[in-house]
Parts: structure tokens; sequence; C-alpha cells
């Protein structure tokens, strides 16, 4: 059983990283080339750092994320700027 942990741990942590890489950092860089203004680029670490904890925890079903990555980038684009919008 502590075998499987391990496993699982390795595997839910470079999921993590591999979904923040490609997915995360990418979106938050076209914001900050795109809208420099917004919200999201004066709480950027934070942003990475929550995206990846949540792309660990989730790590199984982050995998057909990555499979649609330009349909995942694109709709976590717009919803960061609808959030960054609500004043």
């Amino acid at each position: 059983m502590t075998d499987f942990l391990i496993y699982y741990a390795a595997f839910a942590l470079s999921g993590g990283v591999v979904c923040t890489w490609k997915l995360c950092y990418p979106s938050l860089s076209y914001i900050k080339y795109k809208f420099p203004k917004s919200k999201i680029n004066e709480w950027r670490p934070l942003s990475l750092l929550v995206f990846f904890l949540w792309a660990t925890v989730m790590a199984p079903f982050m995998i057909p994320c990555l499979y649609y990555e330009e349909q995942f980038c694109q709709a976590f684009i717009n919803n960061l700027l609808k959030i960054d919008n609500k004043k």
C-alpha cells in the first residue's frame, strides 16, 4: 500500500508540474502580454501556486485538459478575465 501511495504522489506532483507548465503559464503569459493592467498580473505567483495545487489534487482528471490544450487555455483565459472584470 505504501508503494502505491508513493507512486501516486509522484504521478500527482509531476502531473501538477506539467499542467502548470503547459496550461497555466502560457495562459498567464498571454494575459500579461494582451492585458497588462489586469489584476491577474499582480497576483501571478499566487495564481500559479493555486493552479499547481489544484492540478496536483486533480491529476488524473487533468489528462484530457492536456490533450485539448488550446481549448482549455482559451476557456481558462476567458474565465480569468471574466473574474477580473467583476468589480
